[in-house]
Parts: C-alpha cells; structure tokens; sequence
C-alpha cells in the first residue's frame, strides 16, 4: 500500500492557499510599485544580476521572477498585475508549508503520532509566518523564495544522510559543493 503522506502534504498546502486566498485581490503595498517596480523598468534580466548599488537592493532573482511575471500576466500601460503577483506569493507559502510538513513527517521517523507532529508543524508555519509580510507583501518575495530554497535542501540533505539517495552515504564524509581544493569535511586534506 501506497504511503499517504504525498496526499497529506497536498492537503496541508491546499488548506495554506486558502488560509491566504483574501490576499490574492490586494493591491500594491508601499514600495512594491515605487521601490522595486521603479528600479526594474528599463533593465534587463542581465543587469539584475550585475549589480543594484544604484537601488542597494541585490536580490537578482527576486527582480527575475517579477520580471517574468510582469512578461506572462501584464498589460499595456501598467505592466505589472498585483492578482498574478499575490498568487506567486501564496502558491509560495502553501509550497512551503507542505515542505514544512514533509521535513517534520521525514524527521518524526517511525515513532507513534507522526502525522500528527507533521499537521501542527505545518499549521503552525501556515497560520504564522515569520513575518506578516511575508505572504501578502510582494516586495517580500525573497522570504518565500528563500524558505523554499532551505527547506528543500533540508530535505533533499536528510534523505543523503539516511541513505535515500544512491551513493549518498559513500561519499557524505567527503562532499565537496565549491570547486577547489576545500573540503567541506572535517577529515584533513
């Protein structure tokens, strides 16, 4: 029989996006259409990733997700769409909340009661992000995005250390993520 957690950790997603659906209609907050919105116009995608000292804002991708989405879902006048931008961020929190459910279902291991370990984590980070912000603020993009990021590497480290991935337990003492000749272990060279 197939594990139910795929279904579980979908539900708890679904049940995040409709805990923040009313952010969906909102319009721009404060600097969304005056800070980053102004800075973006007449860049590239290219000069995201140059530099911003101009704006002292460094957050190419971010600046690329917008740009993107001001290319599929904007109009003529005014580029950008604050319903596509605002279903970005929550598809974001519900994705990360079913991360979240997923990492403390994984870290629970087989021990009575872990789905129900795995509900209260992923509520809990559903009703309260680290920041009101967070969800509802497009300016904030890089929250979600970041949290997205982590998450998933901790999962996808938790499933090497325990052996999930082929070769993972051979070659963790010695993984090396930067080119070069710096071990990330604490065996010496």
């Amino acid at each position: 029989m197939r594990s139910p957690a795929p279904l579980q950790a979908a539900l708890v997603a679904v049940l995040s996006f409709w805990l923040y659906r009313s952010a969906l209609p909102l319009a721009y907050f404060n600097d969304d259409p005056t800070g980053h919105f102004a800075w973006m116009e007449g860049r590239s995608v290219a000069d995201f990733f140059s530099g911003s000292a101009a704006y002292g804002y460094y957050r190419p991708v971010v600046f690329t997700a917008l740009r993107l989405f001001e290319t599929l879902f904007g109009g003529g006048a005014w580029p950008h769409n604050p319903v596509a931008d605002h279903t970005l961020l929550v598809l974001l929190h519900a994705a990360n909340t079913a991360l979240v459910w997923a990492l403390a279902w994984r870290l629970a291991g087989r021990r009575p009661g872990r789905d129900a370990f795995a509900w209260v984590a992923a509520l809990v980070f559903a009703a309260l992000p680290f920041s009101y912000e967070a969800v509802a603020y497009v300016a904030s993009l890089t929250h979600p995005l970041v949290t997205f990021f982590v998450l998933a590497a901790l999962l996808l480290y938790q499933r090497g250390a325990r052996g999930q991935v082929p070769g993972a337990r051979e070659e963790r003492s010695s993984w090396n993520l930067a080119p070069g000749p710096w071990p990330l272990s604490s065996s010496p060279c």
